[in-house]
């Protein structure tokens, strides 16, 4: 099974039988381009899942003994009310865009910066994320919503593409996580119920007690 695009388009279309899905093809022209796969909401499944392809094209710069963390995607979840589907394009508007735009950006990240990106890893990006300003990165989390065997992508030749869940962060949120660690910061998440199912404008967790 080859990587990329072919290789994340038929894990989705196992493990979501049955869901309407898509394509958004990267149009940057750039020599890294990231597509967006698109899975439709259902009555059982409420919301939609967005995978980036073309990360895995190329293993990453990972440390000694993590070489089989090489290859990765990313991912989130928006909630259904989001303006997207094959004929409505009302998502490329600023308000609804940014989360297409911030998966292209992390799964970018490692190529341009000759790093890895894995879980307990964070993502800080010097310009605002979305309209309103409130996050300033990003980290990988373990997945709240989705089970962990949604996450293995089976590629060939005993070779494993990881989808890695990016959570927006405050920046109080990426604070504390300097601070406090990434398992704190996990933690923080979970008990307040806040998955990778995208919402824009929940409060932060770093003022929970």
């Amino acid at each position: 099974m080859p990587f990329g695009l072919e290789a994340i388009d038929d894990h989705l279309q196992e493990y979501f039988a049955g869901s309407e899905m898509f394509v958004l093809h990267d149009e940057s022209k750039g020599s890294d381009p990231v597509s967006i796969h698109v899975v439709m909401p259902t009555d059982a499944r409420p919301y939609f899942v967005l995978v980036t392809s073309g990360m895995s094209n190329r293993a990453m710069a990972v440390q000694q003994g993590y070489e089989e963390c090489a290859r990765a995607e990313c991912f989130l979840c928006l909630p259904a009310e989001w303006p997207l589907s094959m004929i409505n394009r009302g998502w490329r508007e600023p308000e609804f865009a940014w989360p297409f735009y911030l998966l292209q950006e992390c799964a970018r990240f490692p190529f341009e910066r000759e790093t890895w990106l894995g879980y307990g890893h964070s993502v800080p990006i010097p310009h605002a994320l979305d309209p309103g300003g409130r996050f300033s990165g990003v980290s990988v989390l373990q997945p709240l919503l989705l089970p962990e065997d949604f996450i293995a992508v089976e590629a060939g030749d005993d070779q494993v593409i990881w989808l890695l869940p990016v959570f927006p962060c405050t920046p109080a949120e990426m604070t504390f996580k300097r601070n406090h660690g990434y398992a704190a910061l996990s933690h923080r998440f979970s008990e307040t119920q806040v998955s990778e199912l995208l919402d824009p404008l929940r409060p932060s967790v770093a003022a929970t007690q």
